[in-house]
């Protein structure tokens, strides 16, 4: 079994992964992607703005996290 981010850079968006995966044989059952672009999307942005306030981010589901 494969975990990979969607890489999708909106809802409606075909992910690239899926994509890749497909094209080197593989099935639908044989792996699993994620809703949102990556992992980190997962974790709302406010677990770390409320923890410490002095660091300004935010981030959506389709954002890429490392870029912000």
């Amino acid at each position: 079994m494969i975990l990979f981010n969607s890489d999708k850079k909106s809802k409606d968006d075909a992910s690239p992964n899926e994509a890749n995966l497909k094209n080197l044989g593989l099935n639908e059952d044989q792996y699993i992607l994620t809703r949102k672009r990556v992992i980190e999307n997962y974790i709302p942005y406010s677990y770390f703005t409320d923890k410490y306030p002095h660091l300004k981010i935010s981030y959506g589901d389709w954002d890429d996290v490392k870029n912000r």
